[in-house]
């Protein structure tokens, strides 16, 4: 289970992409500081007992960007292979595609933040359903065993830093995860991240039955996506030859042709 301090690492700072990209920028010149330094190189501002530095840094890491370790008060700063090609591509994180990237991340079913892990993945909904936000903050508090503060994910779709996703309709009574729609541009984010996330969570497993990469491996939940909708995209990802769909067996097949690698130098290769 989570701790109170795992659950409340944002410090109520909702994500601010340009923070994120200070970081990153930091971490792909391999830097090394005091989260006062790191104040001073960034502009994101910090006290003795709270500021934004520290959470930047854990949402950076929690989107899959960088990773960070804490001796004495020093942060090392290092950018994850996503991180570098991020950082190479849209530094300032300007891009839809690179937002829903973090998005995805940021939610993952395994290693996402506590709060966006839960609210994609555990609490009860269907897609364009209203939730209830009685209900909503009952089972949360359920799930984690204290009070938790919501607002922060709330903003961050309403509001925030991913506001242009369109993923969540949030208001004081209902809580509604909207339907995605599939994209071809997207289509190499798809691949990238469905493979990493199989490689990760199953990697003596070349083939799964299609219902588990829903279920198991979470994924599809982070672009509002149901199984119709992932079935669409593995269809179209088996035409890339990233797999291949065996429809023979009941329930279908998908079995892993792509390495992660060999995926991520082309994830902003159809942005026009």
């Amino acid at each position: 289970m989570f701790t109170k301090t795992q659950v409340q690492f944002h410090e109520t700072f909702q994500p601010q992409a340009e923070y994120i990209s200070a970081v990153l920028e930091l971490a792909c010149n391999g830097y090394s500081g005091t989260k006062e330094s790191i104040s001073e190189q960034t502009g994101i501002p910090t006290g003795k007992q709270k500021g934004k530095v520290v959470p930047h840094l854990k949402y950076a890491q929690y989107m899959g960007l960088l990773s960070f370790t804490s001796e004495g008060g020093v942060y090392d700063l290092k950018p994850t292979p996503l991180g570098e090609r991020v950082y190479m591509e849209d530094p300032y994180l300007l891009e839809g595609l690179t937002r829903l990237v973090c998005n995805y991340y940021l939610t993952d079913k395994q290693d996402g933040a506590p709060q966006w892990s839960y609210i994609f993945h555990t609490l009860p909904h269907l897609l364009d359903q209203p939730v209830d936000c009685e209900y909503l903050k009952d089972r949360c508090n359920a799930f984690f065993g204290f009070p938790v503060e919501l607002g922060v994910v709330k903003n961050s779709y309403q509001s925030g830093m991913f506001e242009s996703l369109k993923m969540l309709n949030w208001s004081d009574k209902a809580l509604v995860f909207n339907r995605g729609f599939v994209s071809k541009q997207y289509m190499p984010v798809y691949a990238y991240t469905l493979i990493d996330t199989w490689e990760r969570i199953l990697p003596g497993q070349r083939e799964v039955p299609l219902p588990m990469i829903l279920n198991d491996l979470g994924w599809g939940a982070g672009f509002g996506f149901d199984e119709a909708d992932i079935s669409m995209v593995i269809d179209a990802l088996a035409d890339e030859q990233c797999v291949q769909v065996n429809r023979q067996l009941f329930p279908v097949t998908v079995i892993r042709f792509a390495r992660k690698e060999d995926l991520l130098s082309g994830l902003y290769n159809n942005l026009i």
